[in-house]
């Protein structure tokens, strides 16, 4: 969503357990407007019942507790509810989580031994399912290709 961000130099991300967004990253370019992205704690049967409008004016409320009254000059939100997507999600998506997952890494041994590297959110042990598990992943992942490097 387009809002404030270049006029009054903030910048970084909001973790929250209160209000829609559970978390919002400042994805903005180095010149023009600015951007946030974000990821709802509405579990998928409550975002149902809400309504994309609800749903959308709470997460400006929560904007405007955060960052103040000129939060609320929003030009354009892209809403995207996964949960709707018969490509990404199941019936049993619609429960919420009550924990970050622990996925894990796939077993490598046999075939796969040093021929595939996972990485993705549900590779990270301790933020599965977000964000920080993502890029946790993707750290540890050039860690490996590195090290696979180095011993050729």
């Amino acid at each position: 969503m387009t809002i404030f961000y270049d006029t009054i130099g903030l910048s970084g991300f909001v973790s929250s357990w209160v209000g829609p967004l559970q978390e919002s990253h400042d994805a903005s370019p180095e010149t023009g407007s600015g951007a946030l992205f974000g990821f709802l704690g509405i579990p998928a049967k409550v975002r149902q019942e809400l309504g994309e409008d609800e749903i959308l004016k709470l997460v400006i409320d929560q904007l405007v507790r955060l960052f103040g009254p000129e939060a609320q000059n929003v030009s354009t939100i892209l809403y995207k509810d996964w949960a709707k997507d018969s490509e990404t999600a199941v019936e049993e998506d619609l429960d919420p989580l009550r924990d970050f997952p622990s996925y894990g890494q796939p077993p490598k041994a046999g075939i796969w031994d040093k021929k595939i590297i996972f990485a993705g959110t549900e590779t990270n042990s301790q933020f599965g399912g977000h964000l920080e598990g993502a890029l946790q992943s993707a750290e540890k992942a050039v860690v490996e290709i590195v090290n696979l490097n180095d011993s050729f």
